[in-house]
């Protein structure tokens, strides 16, 4: 468990607190148990904090912010947790860390004091979030338009990316959203490919790369879809050259829900026969893909592009560089 700030859930253990009495009110949607059952509930699954003053500290104060938040906050742990204030419990920390960031964190603990001693809101239930399902088929394609700056700077505004679905996998806690595992390529100008045909005559993006002579027990290389031999991957080996590398095509894009999806993302269509990648590696385990969200995706996107097929990734960031500063001027 670590601390990186002052506040309150700049905290490992803060956090699991928040994190570990949110998860048991999703479970209590019809309030089989009473806040000092949960209380109790809690107390079992971090026993191992409650015997360190520090930890203890962090335990009590995260769990009244908690409980005061969706107004279930029961006598016992205001108490606990004024009296850990008002003694200053638990500020070994801050002491070793000066005077300063000591200070930083009483201003911390006295507006948690006047919150847990102010009155709390109505009781509230959590109910439990649905998983996010991702319902794209294998072979889907979709389109994103370039609009970012950098996809000026490069040319290809007006441009797509193409995105298919060449598997899936799952993500976030409790590991039940099922989210894509895309292949990416970029539209030759502003119209999108309306056959298998259009589709497998574009380029694809590489998004990283692996090494013929790294140990590969945990990786696969494939050509044309087909896993290669130890004897095959050696021949190509031996032909290598100092370059010596294997690209990897595969990107992982996570989301909790539809919401986060890009707006101006549209479905192409189906083309499950496209042709694979010539040659390709990719982790068996699928939680060491490259991976994204939704936010940064074109971002990646572009940067992938620029360094793997324009070789241009330093000189794509003074650009922006450039156009930040001449904009700063011209304010």
């Amino acid at each position: 468990m670590g601390a990186w700030g002052v506040k309150l859930y700049d905290d490992d253990l803060a956090l699991d607190v928040r994190d570990e009495y949110k998860k048991l009110l999703e479970e209590n949607e019809k309030n089989q148990y009473t806040n000092e059952e949960l209380t109790e509930k809690m107390t079992e699954e971090f026993i191992d904090a409650l015997d360190f003053e520090e930890d203890a500290a962090v335990f009590w104060l995260a769990l009244a912010d908690s409980q005061h938040r969706y107004g279930r906050m029961i006598p016992a742990v205001q108490e606990k947790a004024l009296e850990i204030i008002d003694k200053r419990q638990g500020m070994a920390l801050w002491e070793e860390q000066g005077e300063k960031l000591y200070k930083q964190r009483e201003k911390v603990l006295d507006a948690l004091r006047e919150k847990l001693l102010s009155p709390q809101p109505k009781e509230k239930n959590i109910r439990k979030k649905e998983p996010y399902i991702c319902p794209w088929q294998i072979g889907d394609v979709f389109a994103l338009p370039l609009e970012s700056e950098e996809a000026e700077i490069l040319g290809l505004k007006g441009r797509w990316i193409l995105l298919q679905k060449v598997d899936e996998y799952k993500w976030g806690e409790p590991w039940e959203n099922i989210n894509p595992i895309m292949r990416l390529k970029l539209s030759a100008n502003e119209q999108l490919p309306q056959t298998t045909e259009d589709f497998d005559a574009l380029e694809y993006i590489q998004v990283f790369f692996d090494r013929y002579k790294e140990p590969m027990r945990e990786r696969v290389i494939m050509r044309y879809g087909k896993i290669l031999t130890a004897d095959e991957i050696e021949r190509i080996a031996q032909t290598a050259g100092s370059e010596d590398r294997i690209p990897e095509y595969r990107l992982a894009i996570s989301a909790l829900s539809k919401r986060e999806l890009p707006k101006h993302l549209m479905y192409v269509g189906n083309f499950a026969n496209a042709k694979p990648p010539e040659l390709e590696s990719t982790p068996l385990d699928k939680g060491n893909l490259p991976g994204t969200v939704w936010k940064f995706f074109e971002k990646i996107a572009i940067d992938r592009y620029a360094f793997y097929h324009r070789g241009i990734q330093e000189k794509l960031s003074e650009l922006l560089k450039k156009k930040k500063d001449e904009r700063n001027t011209n304010l």
